[in-house]
């Protein structure tokens, strides 16, 4: 993943102190992010995190209103929320604040008054977990679309007859079996060929084979095979 990327990365900071948002805005808008913004209420910071694609959140612990803490709580209850991660910002270094923070869903910590090469190197290192966490899921949902297409194909070959591409005799004993447990009123006809062996024998299987295709064709476009369900049973 290149600068790029992370410098169009949406990041939400939430701080009841205007000078550090401003501060924390002009030092991302310094290294070139420039998808920032940020809330000096909690509440409406976290009505913005709901209701937009955001890919990091910088957020204080001592707030008004809202603490950061009740903020992670409230963010680990919402779906849109749960997976994006946080940097708490504090001025509080003792371990119970960083464990309480963890415990809630923080992932790291920048401690206040800030340093903005700490920033900085904080916010990338959580955007390049952030994106090859991303990247690993769309591999992962591209690969299983790729196996549950594969699946289905294989699924129709194994309920089609290879000849005349009509349902094979699984194909019409599952649809049987769906007739009766639905209690569904049904007739069966079977259409009997007989010596295909010796038409095989003396024309070649080619031939043969081209005649069940034929007669397969014609069925499917005749009323029963319009009207009912048409398989192979042979």
């Amino acid at each position: 993943m290149n600068a790029t990327d992370y410098h169009n990365a949406h990041i939400l900071i939430v701080d009841d102190h205007i000078a550090n948002v401003t501060l924390l805005e002009d030092v991302l808008y310094e290294a070139e992010f420039t998808n920032v913004n940020g809330f000096t209420d909690p509440k409406a910071g976290f009505e913005y995190l709901q209701s937009h694609d955001v890919d990091l959140v910088l957020l204080d612990i001592r707030m008004p209103g809202m603490s950061g803490l009740e903020f992670l709580a409230a963010m680990q209850q919402k779906k849109k929320s749960v997976s994006v991660p946080v940097v708490v910002l504090t001025a509080q270094t003792d371990a119970p604040t960083r464990e309480k923070a963890l415990e809630a869903g923080a992932l790291d910590f920048i401690t206040k008054p800030f340093d903005s090469e700490e920033v900085i190197k904080r916010v990338n290192n959580i955007l390049n977990i952030r994106y090859n966490a991303k990247q690993h899921a769309e591999r992962a949902d591209t690969l299983q679309d790729r196996v549950d297409e594969q699946t289905r194909e294989l699924r129709a070959l194994s309920l089609q007859e290879l000849i005349t591409g009509l349902p094979n005799r699984r194909a019409v004993k599952e649809h049987i079996h769906q007739l009766l447990h639905r209690g569904d009123e049904f007739v069966i006809f079977f259409i009997v060929i007989n010596d295909m062996d010796e038409i095989a024998a003396l024309h070649g299987y080619q031939l043969a084979e081209a005649l069940l295709k034929e007669l397969g064709d014609v069925l499917a476009a005749s009323a029963i095979g319009q009207r009912g369900y048409l398989g192979c049973w042979g």
